[in-house]
């Protein structure tokens, strides 16, 4: 017997309001724990609008028109916006392409790592900041404590990805 998939996507079907194509149409995927999937495919098909339903962060014209979507267990179509919060940079979470788009410049990495720590472990600003060194360093950020200080357009790309991961 299997164990219950981590994340399960049944026939999700989604169109923006207004237009009358679909967007999404009749997707199904499913991931166990300490598998890998990639999402694949050209340019408009529907990879970024199906990960961004995923993380409850479609635009509003987005309407989910029918599927299921489980994440451990819940059912992600019936989260409030404060449960999908909790959940995204704690269990579930995004890697952009572009991270200049997701880090803020007007902040440094150690300030936006921290908040997200904080947030999801209720812990102090030095633990946080802490937990935010060590996953720099496990990333392979070199010279991980002085970026902590550095600002993201003072990284390189690949970097910034990697922060992104972190």
């Amino acid at each position: 017997m299997t164990a219950q998939p981590v994340l399960s996507v049944s026939n999700l079907r989604v169109q923006f309001r207004g237009s009358p194509v679909t967007v999404i149409d009749d997707i199904s995927l499913t991931l166990h724990a300490g598998e890998t999937l990639a999402l694949v495919g050209e340019s408009g098909c529907g990879k970024s609008i199906t990960s961004l339903t995923l993380m409850g962060l479609q635009p509003d014209s987005a309407r989910i028109l029918q599927g299921e979507m489980q994440f451990d267990g819940r059912d992600l179509r019936t989260l409030s916006a404060g449960d999908y919060a909790s959940l995204r940079g704690n269990q579930l979470a995004m890697i952009f392409q572009e991270p200049m788009t997701s880090l803020n410049p007007a902040f440094t990495l150690g300030d936006q790592l921290s908040e997200a720590v904080m947030r999801h472990r209720k812990v102090n600003r030095r633990t946080a900041m802490d937990t935010a060194l060590a996953i720099l360093q496990k990333v392979q950020i070199p010279a991980a404590e002085m970026r902590l200080k550095a600002y993201p357009h003072q990284l390189s790309g690949g970097m910034r990805q990697r922060v992104m991961i972190a």
